[in-house]
Order: C-alpha cells, then structure tokens, then sequence
C-alpha cells in the first residue's frame, strides 16, 4: 500500500514530458536549433547552471514574477528572470518574430531555446516551462 502511494505521489510531482505540439498549444515555440547568443551581452545576467527568462516589458514581466513564485523550489533555484537590454534585445530580435510580444527562454549553455508567445497563461507556462526545463 505504501509503494504503491509513494509512486502515485512521485508522478502527480514528477513534470510531464510535453511533446513539441502540446508545447505550442500551451504558447512555447522550441527552436529546432538552439541560437548562441553572444557571452557579452549575457555577462553578468546569467549564472554558469541558470536557466534566464526574459522579459521586455511590464506585462511579461508580471507573468514572469507569477510564474516565479509557482515554481518548484529545484527549478526556481535554477531560474533567473532578467530584463532585456537594447544590445540583448537586438540579439535575438534576429532570430525572434516579434521579440516584443514574446519571452525568451535562454539555456544555461547561453543558448536560446524557446520563446513563450502571448498570450501568458500562467498555468500554462508553468507546465510547460517545467517539461522543457526537466526535460530537455
């Protein structure tokens, strides 16, 4: 009886493994490829095994901060959220649609991943920034 609670405790606590369309219903596009962004403009914002969020206006920045305080304490000791400076932004308006409107997910290689597109559902985002973060 006890095994049998304890493995359905560890899988309504384990984060679920999304595939790439549950991804983009719940608003985060993956990159097939992960985009390097350039070490100076993430100097100082991102620690070596932090994942960033980033966020350019007020807007994501609530939705990040709701986001923040969601998370389980593995991921969220894990996990910055930064505003985005002219020199970032610029970066990855290269390879973002519509930077602006979107979140940028950074990788702890400095790499971008993923980006959530608006608009922010914070129990959304919650599932699926987990998947991505126990995942990939």
């Amino acid at each position: 009886m006890v095994v049998i609670l304890l493995l359905f405790f560890n899988k309504i606590t384990t984060p679920r493994y999304l595939s790439n369309i549950e991804l983009k219903i719940n608003g985060l596009i993956l990159l097939s490829q992960p985009y390097s962004i350039d070490e100076n403009k993430l100097k100082n914002k991102q620690e070596a095994k932090e994942w960033m969020l980033i966020a350019v206006d007020e807007e994501q920045k609530k939705a990040l901060d709701d986001l923040e305080r969601k998370l389980k304490k593995p991921i969220k000791g894990q996990t910055i959220i930064v505003d985005a400076d002219s020199e970032l932004r610029a970066s990855l308006s290269k390879r973002l649609p519509k930077f602006p409107e979107t979140i940028a997910i950074i990788n702890p290689k400095q790499q971008l991943v993923a980006y959530f597109k608006p608009p922010f559902d914070r129990n959304k985002m919650l599932l699926t920034y987990s998947s991505v973060f126990t995942h990939r």
